[in-house]
């Protein structure tokens, strides 16, 4: 990984100080490509054809009967196809991050000129105060439904709150960041690749989308401050521009990964957080500062050291947030594309995470019950057997906060920071937190 690391870097020396970061992750990409350290996944894979309907199924490889719908997704501007009706389906069962999603949702709204005709919460928790907190979100707005299940559990939810010829967007409920094009784009690749049996967002805080934002030039170097600052933390506040430099000698941190099985670390173990309401402070002019913090050590695999480790989950998403301030999600855009709304990496034979995907709710119907547990199923198992492939389309960015194996990301500032931008770009309606 470090001679690649070496190779990359002496490639973009070659482009000169005036280098854009678009001719940057051509080079990043490029190296990448020729390296193959990822045999089975090339961003330059061809795209599925665009259809205008299903293809014919074949017994033995397809269940195919995903509904056609009279749309033109190559129409310029991309507006909702009238016809076919899309649902956000959340998996619900934490307010302190729906508090934050529910801004995007109603900025999403079909009554509000998005894409999204309703948004159902499906239950999927016990707790009482979750559920009186759910009860008042639904009465906000006329397009949100709470779904009750007779039994709690993803495949419950996947089960009963699924109905034929409906689009559905699956969120998870720890979503804090979408793109005001996200769900469109999303929805247009659905739509002009129907051969594809799913299509994932480009999520900030996936394990193997991590590895490859990480070499794009996405992430940026970023360590923990070690002690409290002096003063009050301003409220409101989220531009990584406003943050101080990070000081000190050891430019380093370790992965902070968790050894007790309840997804923290233990206080005296290294990679601990330095203290409750933390930042994360860009390195700036550090030399070689990115490869000696923790996002290098991350690894295109599901399970890998970006599932594990809290602290490559805070690098993304303090770097997602510079990235927003200066205008660069283009930053995020990596694959093949041929228009303005998406940029097309196709996942292979390899599982991804489904923190946030659009799939007809035919596919789930005819396929279910699944053949595994629903993400390594709707990434893998099903693309793989039906030979329709899983999409990424890039540019359809999201920030997905932590996995449960992240709890630690709790430790830092970053819920706040997230609702500082959304109080300030995305809601109707300051919100607090809970």
């Amino acid at each position: 990984m470090a001679q690649v690391a070496t190779k990359l870097e002496n490639s973009i020396m070659c482009l000169g100080k005036a280098a854009s970061h678009k001719q940057v992750l051509a080079v990043r990409l490029h190296a990448i490509q020729l390296e193959k350290l990822i045999p089975s996944v090339q961003p330059s894979q061809p795209v599925p054809p665009v259809q205008t309907a299903p293809p014919s199924q074949s017994p033995e490889t397809s269940n195919h009967s995903s509904p056609t719908v009279d749309a033109d997704p190559s129409a310029k501007p991309w507006v909702k196809p009238e016809d076919v009706k899309i649902i956000a389906l959340i998996f619900y069962g934490r307010p302190e991050t729906v508090s934050i999603l529910d801004c995007y949702m109603k900025q999403n709204l079909v009554s509000n000129g998005g894409f999204l005709d309703e948004v159902h919460w499906a239950v999927n928790t016990e707790n009482e105060n979750d559920l009186k907190y759910l009860d008042g979100l639904v009465e906000t707005s006329e397009e949100y439904k709470k779904i009750v299940l007779p039994r709690l559990g993803f495949e419950s939810i996947w089960e009963n709150a699924v109905e034929r010829g409906n689009l559905y967007i699956k969120i998870d409920d720890d979503v804090v960041y979408v793109h005001e094009d996200a769900i469109p784009n999303l929805i247009y690749t659905k739509l002009k690749h129907p051969d594809a049996f799913d299509v994932s967002a480009n999520l900030v805080n996936s394990p193997s989308l991590s590895w490859l934002h990480y070499h794009l030039g996405a992430v940026h170097a970023y360590l923990p401050e070690t002690k409290a600052p002096d003063g009050t933390p301003e409220p409101d506040v989220w531009r990584a521009s406003l943050l101080p430099t990070w000081e000190g000698d050891n430019i380093s941190f370790p992965l902070g990964t968790s050894t007790n099985g309840a997804g923290f670390v233990e206080n005296d173990d290294p990679g601990a957080p330095p203290f409750k309401g933390h930042r994360w402070l860009p390195l700036r002019d550090k030399k070689n500062g990115l490869m000696r913090t923790p996002i290098s050590q991350t690894e295109f695999d599901a399970y890998g050291a970006g599932w594990k480790s809290w602290a490559i989950a805070a690098q993304q998403h303090y770097s997602l947030l510079q990235n927003i301030e200066d205008g660069e999600m283009d930053r995020y855009h990596f694959g093949t594309s041929t228009d303005d709304y998406e940029s097309i990496y196709t996942m292979g034979d390899s599982r991804m995470n489904i923190n946030f995907l659009c799939i007809w709710g035919d596919d789930v119907l005819d396929n279910f019950p699944f053949p595994n547990v629903d993400e390594p199923a709707l990434s893998w198992d099903l693309p793989q057997k039906l030979q329709r492939p899983l999409l990424i389309n890039t540019k359809s960015s999201v920030a997905h906060f932590t996995f449960m194996t992240q709890h630690d990301l709790f430790a830092t500032d970053l819920l706040d920071r997230y609702r500082a931008y959304a109080n300030e770009m995305v809601c109707a309606e300051k919100i607090k937190p809970i």
